[in-house]
Order: C-alpha cells, then sequence, then structure tokens
C-alpha cells in the first residue's frame, strides 16, 4: 500500500474547523444526516478527555479484551500490527493507482481483517463491549432517521434482511469498500473489497440470501 505523503492533506483540525464554520444543517433531532467529520470530531473528545493519542486509545481499548489483534486505526504515524498482509486499494478497478486511507483518521481510518470484523460484531451486538443502555441506544433508531428512510441507532444501522434483523455498518472511503452486520438469527457476515468499482454491500446482500435460502 502507499502511504499518503500529506502534502495536500489540510489536517484534521481544519476540516473540523470547516465544518464548525458552516454551522449545523438543522435543529438537533430535527432531521438526519450522516456526516464522517463527526467521527473527527469524536476521536478529538477521546484523545483530550484521555490525554493520549487516538491511535493508543484504540490500540488499547475496547477491543484488546477481544484479542482482535488485526486491528488498528491507520495514519502517517502508525504502523499495522506485525504480522499483518495489508491489500492495496484502488480507484475504479485500476491497478496502477494505489491509495491509502491513513488521511481519514477517525472517520474511515479504522483497518481490521475480516475475522476480526467478525467477532468485533459479534460481541458489540451481543453485548460485551457497551452496557445495556448504551446497546439500546445503538439498536434503536432515531425517528429523523426512520422519517429519512435510513434507520440509525447510536453509530449502527438496523436493516431488515432475509437472513434477520441486521445490525452492523458499511465502510467506504477512496479505494477500499467493507460490509459487516450481526442479525437477530444469528448470522454474521463481513465483506471487505479493495476497489471503488465493486459494491461489498451487494456481495454481502448475496451472502445472506444464501444463509436464508438454507
Amino acid at each position: 500500500m502507499l502511504a499518503s505523503d500529506g502534502a495536500d492533506d489540510p489536517g484534521i483540525d481544519t476540516i473540523i474547523g470547516w465544518a464548525a464554520d458552516d454551522g449545523p444543517q438543522f435543529d438537533p433531532g430535527a432531521e438526519y444526516a450522516y456526516s464522517n467529520t463527526n467521527y473527527h470530531v469524536l476521536g478529538r473528545i477521546l484523545e483530550q478527555t484521555l490525554d493520549a493519542p487516538l491511535d493508543g486509545i484504540l490500540r488499547e481499548a475496547p477491543w484488546a479484551p477481544l484479542g482482535l489483534e488485526h486491528t488498528w486505526i491507520e495514519g502517517p504515524d502508525t504502523a499495522p500490527p506485525q504480522p499483518t498482509a495489508i491489500a492495496g486499494g484502488h480507484l475504479n478497478g485500476l491497478p496502477d493507482r494505489p491509495v491509502s486511507p491513513d488521511w481519514r483518521w477517525a472517520s474511515g481510518g479504522l483497518n481490521a481483517d475480516v475475522r476480526d470484523l467478525v467477532r468485533w460484531n459479534q460481541a458489540l451486538v451481543d453485548g460485551d463491549v457497551v452496557p445495556p443502555s448504551q446497546r439500546d441506544g445503538m439498536f434503536t433508531p432515531s425517528a429523523a432517521s426512520q422519517a429519512a428512510g435510513d434507520p440509525y441507532g447510536l453509530g449502527m444501522m438496523v436493516r431488515t434482511l432475509p437472513c434477520g434483523t441486521a445490525y452492523g455498518h458499511t465502510g467506504s472511503t477512496m479505494g477500499f469498500q467493507s460490509d459487516t452486520f450481526h442479525t437477530d438469527q444469528g448470522v454474521t457476515i463481513a465483506v471487505h473489497v479493495n476497489d471503488f468499482f465493486s459494491e461489498a454491500s451487494d456481495i454481502a446482500y448475496a451472502l445472506c440470501d444464501v444463509v436464508s435460502a438454507r
């Protein structure tokens, strides 16, 4: 994978500043819109609250007790755990244009192999990561998100699929896509693709159909 040299990177705080300058799109709770920038804000809140860099915080918790050895946040100053084989991301299926997600930081720079992704989502949905009150909030879509046709709890997408009610999340950045969910019927699916031409969710839904048929 080619790393970003950072020459054109405006910096996380600059990105947050741009969003703050624009002001809110609507009053809290009035509508729903997904925002990657909010994850940058959350990352800075974690760093200031715990007085530590985000990559260090995430290496220790919350997945350390789960034994997720191939999960880390990528950035210019961090390296993947060893041994880890890194797949290069590609734009529109072009093998000569590899890209790196290190510039996404908290808004999409988190990496995991599919085994770790499955183990994490199972633990998260089964209640082994957060207390029951937070888990309920994750599984309960807001009224605004339901009205927008995109049921979304606290950081959790809620989808009705042939293999059950699915709780999880998609991920998409330049050169990479992923989808993972754990259903109320005990089915867990995780898919990674390393180009921006295929659709990870299409593959995940096809696997869901196969499981449902059986």
